[in-house]
């Protein structure tokens, strides 16, 4: 990738929202977990939202609407390079980058798509309901890679229950403490091959149905489900011993809204690592049992990016 490709992939792009790591990384283990939130047009409002749509058609939409990647840059303290001006020099909002961009890793829309065709979701994503999809991304620069792991399923709206789902009590957020973790991992797996959703989760089991809380604060776990990454080591060539990492995470606004149908809305919440365990959401649910809504002004989220069309 030449230098102009690099500059007008990395640079800001009127299309998308951005949201860009704090910081430049060089070292250490760093997880960002979302939730993209995408709610269907009431089946009411026409034909096409009255319409199944086909999850094949989601995920491909989805894939090319939320891009992870991240720029590579030289590190000024212990670059050997001596040649600044072999790369781009870079900007964010507020401050300058240090060092020069050498590369952008991108996370392939396949990839993405391969994730989300691991979720068990049903064949079709029937009118009203929602797309609720939680992803972690774990930049880890010492081994060179850059992992995804995905749970999304489709809802069905707010208060609407299924007759033939039975209710199989709250989560135990402690019932694994006296369990070797590899035991919960195998346990925890064989549960999920024996119920295998085939139609949309009832609103009201999203503590007792969603892997995420059950599996991503086991490191067994969630090392299982960190199947598709970006291998970071040939990126990093031209960038000199002890490059640094900047984060980048775009979403199409209008790709995200309409992922529905026209008439849709979605909101991407940024979320602490509390929201892992079942006992974040029920303190933040309170009374309800219902589906979780965003909670822009809420004390425990990072305030939401509410992206209506």
């Amino acid at each position: 990738m030449n230098a102009q490709e690099m500059e007008a992939l990395f640079s800001n792009n009127g299309r998308l929202a951005r949201l860009t790591a704090i910081r430049q990384i060089s070292a250490g283990r760093h997880e960002f977990l979302f939730r993209v939130l995408v709610r269907r047009p009431l089946p009411s409002s026409s034909r096409v939202a009255s319409t199944p749509i086909l999850t094949k058609a989601v995920s491909r939409k989805f894939a090319d609407a939320f891009q992870i990647s991240t720029g590579i840059f030289t590190n000024p303290a212990q670059s050997m390079l001596g040649d600044e001006d072999q790369g781009v020099t870079f900007k964010t909002k507020n401050e300058k980058m240090l060092g020069t961009l050498t590369e952008v890793a991108r996370f392939r829309p396949d990839q993405m798509e391969s994730a989300l065709g691991e979720c068990d979701l049903p064949l079709e994503w029937p009118p009203g309901g929602f797309f609720d999809c939680f992803l972690i991304v774990v930049l880890e620069p010492h081994l060179k890679e850059m992992r995804v792991a995905v749970d999304a399923t489709f809802t069905k709206p707010y208060g609407v229950f299924a007759e033939d789902e039975c209710d199989e009590g709250e989560a135990n957020d402690e019932d694994e403490s006296g369990k070797d973790s590899q035991q919960v991992a195998g346990e925890l797996e064989k549960i999920e091959k024996e119920s295998k959703p085939t139609l949309p989760v009832a609103a009201a089991h999203f503590v007792q149905h969603r892997p995420f809380l059950r599996r991503w604060r086991l490191e067994d776990c969630l090392q299982q489900d960190l199947k598709h990454g970006i291998v970071l080591q040939n990126s990093m060539r031209g960038a000199g011993y002890n490059p640094l990492f900047l984060p980048t995470f775009d979403l199409d606004v209008e790709a995200l809204c309409t992922l529905g149908g026209p008439g849709g809305s979605a909101t991407v919440e940024v979320l602490p690592a509390g929201a892992l365990r079942p006992s974040w959401w029920i303190a933040l649910m309170g009374n309800t049992v219902d589906l979780p809504r965003p909670h822009a002004d809420s004390d425990n989220v990072i305030p939401a990016m509410t992206l209506p069309l």
